[in-house]
């Protein structure tokens, strides 16, 4: 008599321990996986606090930067004021320049033997046709003629020396245009005081007879 042999009673693997060594792993992977969220959801918590923190620190560095731009815009702002009153000023004081610069009506001329004085009564600049007949009326001249501009008495040296010299040089041109070298003429700018100071080799010389109050223009021949 034969006996006939399951061969499944021959596996001495029992079959609990497949489905506890899946259970195990299954465990294990999700212990893994949980262990893996938790550290990236930490990694990220750990870089919001830091950016906030130093989020709060540089707002906290611009705040007193900011309030001291602030407080250092007044200075800025009064000198800036300041600038444009002074530029102002100065324009206003060019302006009334022009206008008195424009035209001369009122001028006395004055020629004896080798000096002309041109005396002005207003603040104008320009020669008056009746003055610049009487420098023609000297020319030729082949010697050193010297065109000495009297600021107005009384004025600021400053201030008014735009029109002396003005004058002196619209006196100039005329010589100029009349044949007399440029190396031959020369300009100066003073005040009544050095006129008076200036002592007179000539009895004959050309007396004054203005208070000076608009300032003249005196042209000397020499040889």
């Amino acid at each position: 008599m034969s006996d006939d042999i399951d061969p499944e009673s021959t596996i001495p693997w029992p079959g609990f321990v497949d489905i506890l060594s899946t259970v195990i792993i299954v465990f294990v992977f999700f212990m893994m996986m949980t262990s893996v969220i938790i550290f990236v959801l930490s990694d990220q918590a750990k870089k919001a606090a830091v950016d906030n923190a130093v989020k709060v620190k540089t707002e906290d560095k611009n705040q007193p930067t900011k309030t001291a731009s602030s407080s250092n815009l007044a200075p800025d702002v009064n000198n800036l004021l300041a600038e444009k009153e002074t530029l102002q000023k100065e324009v206003d004081r060019l302006a009334q320049l022009k206008n008195v610069l424009s035209e001369s009506t009122d001028q006395k001329t004055v020629h004896i033997e080798n000096e002309i004085v041109v005396s002005y009564g207003d603040m104008g600049a320009t020669v008056t046709p009746e003055s610049s007949d009487t420098i023609k009326a000297a020319l030729p001249f082949d010697g050193h003629i010297t065109i000495n501009a009297i600021i107005p008495e009384g004025r600021d040296f400053g201030s008014i020396r735009e029109i002396a010299l003005n004058r002196a040089l619209n006196v100039r041109n005329i010589l100029l245009q009349n044949g007399v070298a440029s190396d031959h003429i020369a300009l100066r700018i003073s005040l009544p005081k050095a006129q008076e100071e200036t002592p007179k080799t000539d009895t004959k010389q050309p007396e004054e007879k203005t208070d000076n109050q608009y300032g003249s223009v005196k042209i000397t021949f020499e040889k």
